[in-house]
């Protein structure tokens, strides 16, 4: 069984009670709790139509782009939003795309001073057309140009790698009316776009390209090519004092390929992953690049036996330092796992490794590593109920493994789908994802951030026990965790002739206090909610009866004092119920300081 540490909801429609406006004080300085993941906030424009095909690029500052399309009611469009680290909040959403037709499946990159490029393919002048937008720090966003073959036909799935010099590679494929090729531009700050060029005129149909750069604007291009009547992998390395070099297959055995991924290092070491079929079932293949020496050779990802069982959707992820991950989901004959594989350059390849231990299907993996070796895989997973999924990610460790899995939201609705997820090299981390709104029904970007300044990655301690008594039963239990390591947990129980709300305060040296019964009325009470400043100070707020109407009661906690009385704090003019939301039920919200921001199923996990 998953704990989930919870996360603040948020308000709806009732008073929100702050300690930290009614009381003053400042907490002590203390180690800080597994905090690590917080709340997942929406990134598209709800009021829109659906949203798909997230892409996500973080800045070594921290300053992270995702981009995505999204209907507007009367065209697809393409979308983007940024993260400002220095203000540690989203911008507001913004098209890229040029309009007034339909544009479609848009990618990111960012340079090292926070500067972005986006790519996308649009219905314009009569055909698919690829843009590029640059944006520049303090903004807006330059007005798209095209930038394929003018003198070509559609050209479609175009992608971009970035470099620290905030010089570029895109890559995409395009039609010259008979046959479909792999096409790439450069870009320079200083002299804008080079023009498109084929990479390899003599190369078969193409589609399904991927790109990467290193510091030196070396790039890999990587594509799916129909060689033979088979569809293979074909690879190209670019120096800028060469060019493109003619393509390489980078397999040789029969059977169709699929979905390639590369990635390289600083120093332009790279991995390129793909999923084949070699006449029973799908592997996952990759083979790894050395500047001057070449490609290596394919190798099989998964081990004996595990190869008679289904795998796909490989990605690959590496660091400056050269060390990657590769994740996917295989197929055990009843279900999907996510496995990953993980590579140092000083002592090969560890793995296959089951990447979670999650009791349902998981798949449609991705993956990020940082600086020192460690990974994020993010990734969704059935509920048990099999009426929904959910987004989980998994944090691994090198010598350690898998180290703790965390569910990134709390929806409970249809659709989550298509993470992506990057690092920043100190480990800190974004993930987006599509997932259905509850109240309008619709697809949209969500989003979630990761503090590897705050994740401690702490071993939960045992169970404790805080209910009150076993006079009857006990639900609908709330907690919330401050900065230092201050909590308080709130639930219902019936006594007997009533339900009372109870309330538990943990301090770090002093553990979990005698449970308080809040109510001081005679009538039921129920659904309570909490939360807790930094300096200690807790409130919590429930429904009650009074005066012939259905309010909302609070009380505070300090820690000089303990609890005050309760006071009602809902206008006394009718029922107080709040409209339900995000599948959390329908009772009042406080948030006071901080909730919990980490939702961690296993702080770490037994061996």
């Amino acid at each position: 069984m998953h704990r989930r540490i919870l996360s603040a909801v948020l308000s709806i429609g009732l008073v929100i009670v702050a300690v930290g406006a009614l009381l003053a004080g400042t907490g002590p300085a203390s180690a800080l709790p597994d905090l690590g993941w917080g709340d997942e906030v929406s990134l598209s424009p709800w009021r829109e139509g659906d949203a798909a095909s997230p892409e996500l690029a973080v800045g070594p500052g921290g300053d992270t782009f995702a981009v995505w399309h999204q209907s507007t009611g009367t065209r697809w469009a393409v979308w983007a939003n940024r993260y400002d680290a220095a203000n540690a909040r989203w911008d507001v959403p913004v098209i890229l795309s040029r309009g007034p037709n339909d544009a479609f499946i848009p990618d990111v990159g960012v340079a090292g001073g926070g500067n972005a490029i986006a790519v996308w393919h649009e219905n314009y002048g009569g055909r698919w057309t690829i843009f590029a937008s640059r944006y520049l720090i303090g903004g807006p966003w330059e007005t798209p140009v095209s930038i394929d073959d003018p003198a070509g036909y559609d050209a479609d799935r175009p992608r971009i790698a970035v470099g620290p010099a905030s010089n570029a590679v895109a890559v995409w494929t395009q039609t010259d009316g008979t046959q479909w090729f792999a096409y790439a531009n450069l870009f320079d700050p200083g002299t804008g776009w080079a023009g498109a060029q084929k990479i390899d005129p003599l190369s078969g149909p193409a589609t399904d390209p991927s790109v990467t750069i290193d510091i030196a604007g070396n790039a890999i291009a990587v594509w799916r090519e129909e060689v033979a009547g088979e569809r293979s992998i074909a690879a190209s390395v670019y120096s800028p004092a060469t060019g493109w070099s003619p393509r390489t297959l980078l397999e040789s055995a029969t059977g169709n390929a699929y979905l390639p991924s590369v990635e390289a290092d600083r120093n332009g070491n790279a991995i390129a992953v793909w999923y084949q079929w070699d006449g029973a079932t799908y592997s996952i293949y990759a083979n790894r690049y050395v500047p001057m020496l070449g490609w290596s050779g394919a190798i099989l990802l998964e081990t004996s036996g595990m190869e008679v069982s289904t795998a796909r959707g490989p990605r690959i992820a590496v660091n400056g330092a050269g060390q990657a991950y590769a994740t996917w989901a295989q197929w055990d004959g009843t279900r999907y796992d996510v496995y990953y594989n993980y590579y140092d350059p000083s002592t090969g390849l560890t793995g296959p490794i089951l990447g979670e231990s999650l009791s349902e299907t998981c798949n449609f993996p991705d993956v990020a590593i940082d600086g020192l070796g460690s990974g994020m895989i993010v990734y969704r997973a059935l509920d048990p109920t099999g009426e929904w999924y959910d987004m989980y990610a998994s944090r691994i460790v090198p010598g350690m493994g898998l180290v703790a899995i965390y569910t990134l939201e709390f929806l409970d609705t249809p659709v989550a789908d298509l993470p992506r997820v990057e690092m920043e090299s100190t480990g800190t981390t974004h993930a987006v994802w599509v997932q259905q709104d509850a109240e309008v029904e619709r697809n949209g970007i969500r989003s979630n951030r990761y503090d590897a300044v705050a994740g401690s990655w702490r071993p939960w301690g045992a169970d404790l026990r805080v209910e009150y008594d076993d006079d009857g039963w006990t639900t609908w239990a709330e907690t919330a965790v401050n900065t230092a390591g201050a909590a308080v947990a709130t639930w219902w129980q019936d006594d007997g002739p009533v339900s009372s709300v109870y309330a538990s305060v943990y301090g770090p040296a002093a553990g979990w206090s005698a449970p308080a019964p809040l109510k001081e009325g005679r009538s039921d009470a129920w659904e309570s909610d909490a939360g807790i400043d930094d300096a200690g100070n807790a409130i919590v707020v429930w429904l009650e009866p009074f005066g012939g109407v259905t309010s909302v009661y609070a009380r505070v906690y300090t820690p000089a004092a303990g609890w005050w009385p309760s006071k009602v704090i809902s206008a006394p003019v009718g029922d107080a119920w709040p409209p339900p939301h995000g599948g959390r039920g329908t009772g009042p919200r406080s948030a006071s300081g901080r909730r919990a921001s980490s939702r961690c199923s296993d702080g770490m996990l037994p061996t």
